[in-house]
C-alpha cells in the first residue's frame, strides 16, 4: 500500500525498500521534486510481520525537524508528554519536536559541544543524553569529551552534569549512546576507548568493562548500547561491525552474538518481543534482528534500506509503530547547513 504525506503543500509519496524473510517488496517510488531535498529516503512500512499495531496507523509518517543545522543523532518518544526529543551533534542542544513540526527547547547545551545518543527513563521521569565533541570523529588531533547530561522532564532542568573522561585519562574520547537498566544505572559507550562506562543513580560513575574487543582499528569502536531486562547489555563496535553481549553482573564474561552478515550498528532498540532493532547507516537500512539460541547468534527477519544519501543513527518506539532518524551527518560540512530533518516511520512493534 503506498503511502503519502504532504510537506509545504507538495504531496510526497514515501520511498521504501523493505526485505523479509518473504523477499523484497517495493512500496512506493515517487518523490516529489518540490520536497525531494528534505524528504529523500522517508520511509514507511510493515516490521517483525505483515498488518498494522493497534492505534499504529493513526499515526504519522513523517514529523519534519526544520532548525538548520541541528544534525540529531539521538531521538526519543516522551509518552508522558506526546513529544520526540532530539540531541545535536552540533551544539549540545535538546530539542522537543511535535507532530506538526512545533519545537522547544529543553536544553540549550549552554557549555557542551554536542549531544549524541539519549534515552527516556520512564521510571525516573528524567532523560540522558551523552557529552561529546563530535569534531574528534574526523580530526584525530582532537581529544574529544566523555560525559553524561541527566535533565528532568517535568522541569526540563538539566539535573547533572557526570563527566567520564576522567576515568581513562590521557586517551581520546567520545560518548556515543547510553542506555539504563531497571535500577537506574545508566551505560554509556566511548567510542574512541575500548571502555563502557557505568554510571549509578546518584551520580558515581566507574568503568564497567574494558576489553579490546571493544575497540576498532578502524574508525569508531564501540557505538550503540541497549540493556535487556534479564540482566545484559547488547554493545555493538561500528569498526569492526560485530555485535556483544554483556552480563551486567560479570561483564568480563562478554560474548560475541554471531550476525549472520557484517553489519555497521549505530542505535539499538529493543522491541517488547525481545527482537533488537538496529540503525545500519552505512548498509544503509534499518534492520530487525531475532535469535534462537538466547543470542549466542542472530538472524535477520526484517531490513528497511533507506537512500544511500541519508544517515539514520537511532530509532525510537512510539505506541505501535517504529521511528528513525535522519541526521544528515553526510551533508554536515557542506557550506550551507542542512535545513530540515526528518523523523520518519519504518514499521510496526508487533
Amino acid at each position: 500500500m503506498d503511502r503519502s504525506v504532504t510537506y509545504k503543500g507538495a504531496v510526497v509519496e514515501l520511498v521504501l525498500a523493505r526485505s523479509t524473510v518473504h523477499g523484497w517488496r517495493r512500496i512506493a517510488t515517487a518523490v516529489s521534486a518540490a520536497a525531494a531535498l528534505a524528504l529523500t529516503g522517508c520511509a514507511a512500512a510493515n516490521a517483525d510481520t505483515p498488518g498494522s499495531a493497534p492505534g499504529s496507523d493513526r499515526l504519522p509518517d513523517l514529523v519534519m525537524i526544520e532548525r538548520p543545522g541541528l544534525y540529531p543523532e539521538g531521538v526519543e518518544w516522551d509518552a508522558k508528554r506526546q513529544r520526540f526529543l532530539v540531541s545535536s551533534a552540533a551544539d549540545g542542544s535538546v530539542t522537543a519536536v511535535h507532530d506538526n513540526g512545533t519545537l522547544s527547547t529543553l536544553d540549550s547545551g549552554e557549555g557542551l559541544t554536542s549531544t549524541l545518543g539519549t534515552y527516556i527513563d520512564e521510571d525516573r521521569d528524567r532523560l540522558l543524553a551523552t557529552v561529546a565533541d563530535f569534531a574528534a570523529v574526523e580530526d584525530a588531533t582532537q581529544p574529544g569529551e566523555a560525559a553524561l547530561a541527566i535533565y528532568d522532564l517535568t522541569t526540563g532542568r538539566r539535573t547533572a552534569l557526570v563527566p567520564l573522561a576522567g576515568l581513562r585519562p590521557h586517551r581520546r574520547h567520545l560518548a556515543n549512546d547510553v542506555t539504563v537498566d531497571a535500577i537506574g544505572n545508566a551505560y554509556v559507550t566511548d567510542s574512541l576507548t575500548s571502555a563502557i562506562y557505568k554510571v549509578t543513580p546518584d551520580g558515581q560513575a566507574s568503568v564497567l568493562v574494558e576489553d579490546p574487543r571493544l575497540g576498532s582499528s578502524n574508525g569508531l569502536g564501540l557505538n550503540g548500547i541497549e540493556y535487556d531486562p534479564r540482566g545484559f547489555l547488547f554493545a555493538a563496535v561500528a569498526g569492526t561491525h560485530k555485535l556483544f553481549r554483556i552480563p551486567v553482573d560479570n561483564p568480563t564474561n562478554m560474548t560475541e552474538v554471531v550476525l549472520p552478515e557484517p553489519i555497521s550498528i549505530d542505535g539499538i532498540t529493543r522491541k517488547p518481543n525481545g527482537n533488537l532493532v538496529v540503525a545500519a547507516p552505512f548498509t544503509p537500512a534499518v534492520i530487525t534482528l531475532s535469535t534462537s539460541d538466547d543470542w549466542t547468534s542472530a538472524q535477520i527477519v526484517d531490513k528497511v534500506a533507506v537512500a544511500a544519501t541519508d544517515t539514520t543513527t537511532n530509532t525510537t518506539v512510539r505506541g505501535g509503530a517504529l521511528y528513525a532518524i535522519n541526521a544528515h551527518f553526510a551533508q554536515m560540512h557542506e557550506p550551507k547547513p542542512v535545513q530540515a530533518f526528518e523523523i520518519f516511520r519504518v514499521g510496526t512493534v508487533n
